[in-house]
């Protein structure tokens, strides 16, 4: 990921603290992989449907997140489990969602109680303030699986649009001038 964040830097004008990072399941993991490892090439973490183990994350720098999970995922267990994906390694465990997002808070130096918005079926946490203006939340969607969240998916049609609220999320977060 680094060789591509570098080439695309190199043939475009691409600002390096604006490079952040999206993926859904797979690609939210691998999202938390690079910013656990290389957390200097990460201006934030947009991720959906994702899990990292929490013990082996030690990032040089705070980095933004934001998870949008469903609470009856069955493929990464929003309450922690067996992953389930056909062909997956059922006997790996993943961690809570809010595990996780607890432990980014403490990662980011942020306050360890999180603010609470509920409006059903969708409750959102947010932990700030934060080292280096950074901010930590999770979306958590009441009833919704393993998803792009999105008008036409699920039983939670429309309760809420991923791209969009990650896109907020990011534009909404300060520039520092550099990632690192």
């Amino acid at each position: 990921m680094q060789a591509l964040i570098s080439r695309i830097e190199a043939s475009y004008p691409v600002s390096a603290a604006q490079v952040y990072l999206v993926g859904a399941s797979n690609g939210a993991i691998m999202a938390y992989y690079f910013a656990c490892k290389q957390a200097g090439l990460a201006a934030g973490v947009g991720s959906v449907a994702g899990a990292m183990p929490i013990d082996t994350c030690h990032p040089s720098r705070p980095v933004p997140v934001l998870e949008i999970h469903g609470t009856v995922d069955p493929s990464l267990p929003y309450l922690g489990g067996k992953v389930q994906p056909p062909g997956a390694d059922a006997t790996r465990a993943v961690p809570a969602t809010m595990a996780v997002m607890r432990r980014w808070a403490t990662l980011d130096g942020c306050d360890p109680l999180p603010k609470m918005r509920h409006a059903p079926p969708v409750t959102t946490y947010t932990w700030s303030p934060c080292q280096r203006g950074t901010l930590v939340q999770l979306v958590a969607v009441s009833g919704a699986g393993h998803v792009w969240f999105a008008p036409g998916f699920g039983p939670v049609d429309g309760a809420i649009n991923a791209t969009g609220l990650i896109w907020h999320f990011f534009s909404s977060l300060p520039r520092t001038g550099s990632a690192g």
